[in-house]
C-alpha cells in the first residue's frame, strides 16, 4: 500500500506541471473542460435517481389503479430524462471540440518548444551523439500523443471522480462494508495498469533504435537519392529482407508486451466481475427480505456497477498519466540539456578582423575515449590573404573548419581574432562574420531562389542580390533552362506540380552551394572541397568570382587539387595533426618536401591522363 502511494505521489508533480502549461497555452478551452467534465460527472446520478423514482412510481401503479396525479409524475420522470440525455449529450459535443482545440494548441506548442531546444544548440556534439536522437523521438513522441492524452485521461479522470463520489455516497448510506469491499477489489487495478505503462514505456525506449532503423530501410526503399543504385545493384530484395526482419522483431516484443498485459489483467478482471456479482447477490437477498424497494434496487445495483467502473475508469486514467509522464520526463530531460557550446557571461564586441586569426598549440579529440584528431596544433592565418589547407584524408582539415566556426570548442589551447580568444564572443556575432561551404553541403527540396537566399536569409526578399549570387557561381545558363526558372523546386517528389520541380547534377548542386557564399557579406570565408564535383573549366570559372569576392578579405581554402591551392597566397600542409610545411606555392615547391612530392604526382597523373586521351584521339580519328 506504501508503495501504491508512493507511485501516486510521483505522478503528481509532473501532472500538476502538464496541467499548468494546458492552462497557460489555452485557459478558456481548459477552465471549460473542467467545468464541463464535473458537469457530466453529475448526470449518471440524475439518470440513476430518476430511474429509481420511474421504477417506484410504476411499482406504485402496479399495486393499485393508476390515476392523473401518478401518470403526469410518471411522464415529468421520463421528460426530465429525456432532457437530462439532450444535456448531456450538448455537453458531451462542447467537451469533445474543447479537448480537441486544447489538445491541438498543447501539441503545437510542445513540438514547437522541442524545435526551440533543438536548434539552441549551436554546435555539434549532441548531434553527433546517437542516444541523443532517441531522446529526441521519445520527447517528439511525448509532445505529439502525451498532451492530448494527459488532457482526456486528466478529463476522465475528474469526471470519474466526480461520479464517484457521488455513487459512493449512495453505497455507503446503504452498506458501508458493501463500499468498503468495492473499492478495495478494484486497487489492484491501480498497481497493475501502472506496472503495464511502464513496461509500455521501457519497450518503446527499447524501440527506439529499431524504429530508426525501420526508418532508414524505407527511405533507403523508397528515396529517389537510393534508387539508381538499388536497382543496378539489385538491393531490394536485400534491403527489405531486412527491413523485415527488424520489422518481425519490433512486432514481437510488441506482441509479447500485449500477451504480458492480459496474463496480467485476467485475475483482476475476474475479481472484479465476482464482486460485482456478490454484490448484486446481496441486494438481491435484500430485496427477498422485503428491505429494499424495486426502485432502490436499480440505484443501488447502478451504483455498485457505476462505481466499479468508474473506478476502473479512474485506475486507466492514472494510468494513463503515469505512462504520460514518463514520456513527459523524457520531454523535461530534453529541454533540460545545458547548451553544447558554452556562451560568455559578458561577451565582446567583435572587431574587424586587422592582423588575422591564429590557431595556439590546438588539440582536439571528439571524446575522451577517441583519439586525437588534431594535437598541438599551430597556424596564422594573416588577415586580407588566402590560405590553403592541404593533407591526406583524415588529416583533421574539416575538423579544423568546426572548430573555426565554434561546431565544437577546442579541447586544449585557443583560437584567437586579432589575439582575442573567439570563446570570447557570441556564436552567433562570429558566424555572422563567416561565409562556409562544406563539403557535404545540404541540398534543399525547396525553390533555387530559397537555395540560394538562404545563404543569406536576411536578404531573402532581395531578388537582385539572389540573381548576382547565382550569376557570380556561373548557375545563371542553368537556371534560365529551368522550367520556372528561379521559383523551380530542386525536387522531383515535394512539389504540387509535375513540372514545378527539377534535379541537378552534382556539379550544378556545387555552384548553388557557391552561390549561398556570394549571398554573404563577410569577413572570413571557408571553402571545405568548394569545386570536388565542378570539371576544369566550371572550377576555373567559379574561383575567377571567387578571387574577385574575396579580394582584400580573408579566406581560408581546402580543396585537394593543386591546381586551386597554387591561387592561395600561403600554403599549410597538415599531417596527423600538425602543420608540417608553411608558405607560399613556390617556395614550397622548391624546397622540395611533402607539399612538393604531393604536386609532382597529381601532375603526373594529369599528364598521363593526357597522353591517355590524345592517344584515343588518334585511333578513332578518320
Amino acid at each position: 500500500m506504501r508503495y501504491l502511494f508512493k507511485q501516486i505521489g510521483q505522478l503528481l508533480e509532473p501532472i500538476f506541471q502538464m496541467t499548468r502549461l494546458a492552462w497557460q497555452v489555452q485557459p478558456t478551452a481548459f477552465v471549460g473542460v473542467v467545468l464541463l467534465d464535473s458537469l457530466q460527472g453529475l448526470a449518471p446520478l440524475a439518470t440513476a435517481w430518476l430511474t429509481k423514482h420511474l421504477f417506484d412510481l410504476f411499482a406504485q401503479g402496479l399495486q393499485q389503479d393508476s390515476n392523473g396525479s401518478l401518470v403526469f409524475y410518471i411522464t415529468l420522470v421520463l421528460v426530465a430524462q429525456v432532457l437530462i440525455t439532450i444535456f448531456s449529450y450538448m455537453l458531451g459535443v462542447t467537451d469533445s471540440y474543447l479537448r480537441a482545440e486544447l489538445g491541438r494548441k498543447l501539441a503545437l506548442y510542445v513540438q514547437s518548444s522541442i524545435y526551440k531546444k533543438v536548434n539552441s544548440f549551436i554546435g555539434l556534439k549532441y548531434f553527433e551523439d546517437p542516444q541523443f536522437y532517441d531522446i529526441i523521438a521519445l520527447a517528439s513522441r511525448g509532445a505529439e500523443n502525451g498532451p492530448v492524452h494527459t488532457l482526456r485521461n486528466f478529463s476522465d479522470c475528474l469526471r470519474g471522480i466526480v461520479v464517484l463520489a457521488s455513487f459512493i455516497s449512495i453505497l455507503l448510506w446503504f452498506n458501508p462494508l458493501l463500499a468498503l469491499v468495492v473499492i478495495v477489489a478494484t486497487l489492484p487495478q491501480l498497481y497493475t495498469q501502472i506496472q503495464i505503462g511502464r513496461q509500455r514505456f521501457k519497450l518503446a525506449v527499447a524501440n527506439t533504435f529499431p524504429q530508426r532503423q525501420m526508418s532508414y530501410y524505407g527511405s533507403l526503399l523508397s528515396n529517389e537519392h537510393y534508387v539508381k543504385e538499388v536497382r543496378l545493384f539489385g538491393l531490394a530484395d536485400w534491403l527489405l529482407s531486412g527491413f523485415l526482419g527488424i520489422a518481425t522483431a519490433y512486432q514481437q516484443s510488441q506482441r509479447q508486451q500485449e500477451l504480458r498485459e492480459i496474463k496480467w489483467q485476467l485475475p483482476i478482471e475476474l475479481l472484479a466481475k465476482l464482486v460485482a456479482g456478490g454484490a448484486f447477490i446481496f441486494i438481491a437477498l435484500q430485496v427477498l427480505a422485503g428491505q429494499l424497494s424495486l426502485g432502490d434496487v436499480t440505484l443501488y445495483m447502478s451504483a455498485v456497477s457505476s462505481v466499479q467502473a468508474n473506478l476502473a475508469g479512474i485506475i486507466f486514467a492514472l494510468a494513463g498519466l503515469n505512462e504520460n509522464v514518463l514520456f513527459y520526463r523524457q520531454y523535461m530531460r530534453l529541454m533540460a540539456l545545458p547548451s553544447d557550446i558554452p556562451f560568455p557571461e559578458s561577451a565582446r564586441p567583435l572587431p574587424p578582423l586587422g592582423q588575422g586569426i591564429e590557431l595556439r598549440n590546438v588539440s582536439f579529440r571528439y571524446a575522451d575515449s577517441r583519439p586525437w584528431v588534431l594535437r598541438h596544433f599551430n597556424l596564422f592565418i594573416p588577415a586580407g590573404h588566402c590560405v590553403a589547407l592541404v593533407g591526406l584524408n583524415g588529416a583533421g582539415k574539416t575538423t579544423l573548419v568546426k572548430l573555426l566556426t565554434r561546431l565544437y570548442d577546442v579541447t586544449e589551447g585557443e583560437i584567437l581574432w586579432d589575439g582575442i580568444d573567439i570563446r570570447c564572443f557570441e556564436p552567433e556575432a562570429l558566424r555572422q562574420q563567416m561565409g562556409v561551404i562544406f563539403q557535404d553541403f545540404a541540398r534543399y527540396n525547396l525553390s533555387v531562389r530559397e537555395n540560394i537566399g538562404v545563404g543569406g536569409v536576411a536578404h531573402l526578399d532581395d531578388e537582385g542580390r539572389i540573381m548576382r549570387a547565382g550569376r557570380q557561381a556561373g548557375l545563371a545558363d542553368v537556371i534560365q533552362k529551368l522550367p520556372r526558372g528561379y521559383d523551380t523546386i530542386l525536387s522531383r517528389w515535394l512539389v504540387e506540380e509535375a513540372d514545378a520541380g527539377a534535379e541537378l547534377s552534382g556539379g550544378q548542386w556545387q555552384k548553388v552551394a557557391l552561390a549561398r557564399l556570394f549571398m554573404r557579406n563577410a569577413t572570413f570565408y571557408i571553402l571545405d572541397e568548394p569545386t570536388a564535383a565542378l570539371d576544369a573549366q566550371a572550377e576555373h570559372e567559379v574561383f575567377e568570382q571567387f578571387v574577385t569576392l574575396t579580394a582584400g578579405r580573408t579566406s581560408l581554402l581546402i580543396s585537394h587539387r593543386f591546381s586551386t591551392v597554387s591561387m592561395a597566397d600561403v600554403v599549410a600542409v597538415i599531417e596527423k595533426g600538425q602543420v608540417i610545411e608553411y608558405g607560399s606555392h613556390q617556395a614550397l615547391l622548391a624546397a622540395g618536401g611533402s607539399y612538393a612530392r604531393l604536386y609532382m604526382l597529381q601532375a603526373a597523373r594529369y599528364s598521363q591522363n593526357e597522353n591517355t586521351l590524345a592517344t584515343a584521339e588518334v585511333r578513332h580519328s578518320p
